[in-house]
């Protein structure tokens, strides 16, 4: 499991490299020992994004099954994570960005009612260092506005079996 002593020596050198950190948290989570080959460049990463089927394809090369999931509306969008996350298991979200980004929800704070989110544009660092997982605290609000995503590309998200 990745916690926050260990969140500092995982890398961040690609910033267009989402697909593939998502993909490494994601298996690093379920404690696989294996992770898909990092994009060389920039530029690669650019022009060979990480749609759903592709963040599919490295959690299956890797030992985790996943599913493509997609929603009429961000409510039955987060029900599905609240759902997934009751059960131990994360769930990675195709978020509005520039360009497109994947991140991925780890886990629920039920008394506070917020997400903790892991975000590889945040780098090293953390916004928040003292959490457990992730880097990242969101509430549903927030969620909800970045992952309805634009024309096409909304309401979709990878959950691991």
């Amino acid at each position: 499991m990745l916690t926050k002593t260990s969140r500092a020596d995982f890398p961040h050198p690609n910033p267009m490299a989402c697909g593939y950190y998502v993909a490494r948290f994601i298996l690093m989570l379920r404690s696989c020992t294996s992770w898909p080959k990092e994009p060389g460049s920039v530029l690669t990463s650019l022009l060979h994004p990480t749609f759903p089927a592709k963040l599919q394809r490295m959690l299956r090369s890797n030992g985790l099954e996943s599913e493509i999931c997609h929603f009429q509306n961000g409510n039955d969008g987060l029900a599905w994570i609240r759902r997934e996350l009751a059960e131990k298991r994360p769930v990675a979200l195709f978020v509005r960005a520039k360009p497109l980004h994947w991140i991925v929800v780890a886990g629920h704070h039920e008394g506070l009612d917020e997400f903790y989110v892991y975000d590889s544009r945040i780098g090293k660092g953390s916004s928040v260092p003292d959490l457990e997982i992730g880097n990242r605290l969101m509430s549903p609000a927030e969620v909800l506005d970045i992952w309805r995503g634009v024309p096409f590309f909304r309401w979709i998200g990878v959950g691991v079996k």
